[in-house]
């Protein structure tokens, strides 16, 4: 839900920002990859706790995920940007006088928005599916 909230909210700038220029209004797009928010500082500890809850025989089934899971939260939490960054890009935003459409923060937002123009939607998937695999065998310890 919360990625479907993000593209969303940048579908909805792109037409906004052309109903209301008529009237001299700006709409910018603040488009942050992964920032240091409770969301992400919380994602650990609640990870942790759901698979606490878990019946051991389901612990059992999925513990390699439950390995690899907890490898990503930390990259994840690793490679996460302070606030401050997506604050620079609001400042920017409603102080220029001639703002950019779309901000995106971080090297991760970045990234991905490139690949998304760069590459068709299922070659795009192939990938990420496949960069996703080597990652997991990469950073798997046998059990």
């Amino acid at each position: 839900a919360y990625a479907c909230s993000k593209f969303v909210m940048e579908a909805f700038s792109d037409p906004l920002r052309q109903e209301v220029l008529q009237f001299g209004v700006s709409v910018s797009a603040i488009e942050p990859g992964v920032i240091q928010t409770p969301l992400v500082l919380n994602a650990g500890v609640n990870y942790e706790r759901n698979w606490d809850a878990l019946a051991p025989n389901a612990r059992e089934l999925y513990k390699k995920e439950y390995e690899n899971g907890k490898k990503v939260i930390a990259e994840t939490y690793r490679t996460s940007i302070s606030p401050d960054h997506v604050a620079q890009a609001i400042e920017h935003a409603v102080s220029s006088s001639r703002p950019k459409t779309r901000y995106l923060v971080g090297i991760d937002a970045k990234f991905l928005a490139i690949t998304a123009m760069i590459f068709p939607d299922r070659l795009r998937d192939q990938m990420f599916s496949w960069a996703e695999q080597k990652y997991s065998k990469s950073t798997t310890k046998p059990l």
